[in-house]
């Protein structure tokens, strides 16, 4: 928490610094701790700062790749395999190379998509923007856990059915106006915001 705090803390005065120094001119936000030192011709501290981030952006792609890699494997790909019989089908009494292999896969799949995704957004998104949109994603599961902990009449198809409005919802709303004037949309569908008619 310290930690946490702290680092947050840091970001207070490179943001102000950044909206004093850039005032009027088109500089985005996200790149304040870079743009900074380049315009008082701090090459040093410029090459640093990117290092810096470069190692933290790194760092992150890994974990949560490698994470959702592995919840992909254990919880979608070899339930099925094995019901299927497919997992066994060569004999195998060790899965464990099968396993490997899955998760390489699910690895390279996940990496792709998430640059398509990239490719396919409207340019200028601030990165803030992408983070809600996975934290408002993953908050669609908060609701049958809560409720699943606490009421004993939960079942569930009701938390299915939950979970399918709200992940639908979050597809509709949320998920495709971050698409923009992207043609893999509909036009109707990118306009959709809820601060229409506000």
């Amino acid at each position: 928490w310290v930690s946490n705090t702290a680092t947050t803390a840091m970001m207070v005065p490179i943001a102000l610094a950044g909206l004093s120094v850039f005032a009027g001119q088109e500089v985005n936000p996200d790149t304040f701790v870079l743009a900074l030192p380049i315009a008082f011709d701090q090459s040093a501290l410029t090459v640093l700062a990117f290092l810096g981030g470069f190692s933290a952006a790194t760092g992150m792609v890994i974990v949560a790749t490698v994470a959702l890699a592995i919840m992909v494997s254990n919880d979608i790909v070899m339930p099925l395999m094995l019901r299927s019989g497919f997992a066994g089908s060569h004999g195998q009494a060790d899965l464990s190379q099968t396993l490997l292999r899955v998760r390489r896969v699910s690895i390279l799949a996940i990496t792709l998509l998430a640059f398509l995704y990239y490719r396919a957004i409207e340019a200028g998104v601030p990165l803030a923007s992408i983070g809600l949109l996975s934290f408002s994603a993953a908050a669609q599961f908060a609701p049958a856990m809560l409720i699943g902990l606490y009421w004993r009449g939960a079942c569930k198809s009701g938390a299915i059915s939950g979970l399918s409005l709200g992940v639908t919802a979050w597809f509709v709303l949320l998920l495709l106006p971050s698409f923009g004037g992207s043609s893999l949309i509909p036009e109707v569908l990118a306009n959709i915001s809820f601060n229409d008619g506000a």
